[in-house]
């Protein structure tokens, strides 16, 4: 489990996403800014992940890491 915490200078509603490339079955809700990511069983490598806050007038910021798995 990830929090993501935004804040907007101008007090606009902010909406946050996943990009495309989030693995299969994680999870973003945007209420909570809470990513959940329930790893499967046996699965290793390494997985690229972005997160997207835009404001829906132009201002948008992105955060960008992996998370790496090895075998236990």
């Amino acid at each position: 489990m990830y929090k993501i915490d935004t804040n907007d200078p101008d007090q606009d509603i902010l909406v946050l996403s996943l990009s495309s490339s989030a693995p299969d079955g994680m999870t973003l809700d945007p209420a909570t800014g809470i990513v959940e990511w329930k790893i499967p069983k046996g699965l290793t490598g390494s997985y690229p992940i972005d997160i997207i806050v835009s404001d829906g007038y132009g201002g948008r910021c992105s955060q960008s890491f992996n998370i790496y798995i090895g075998e236990s």
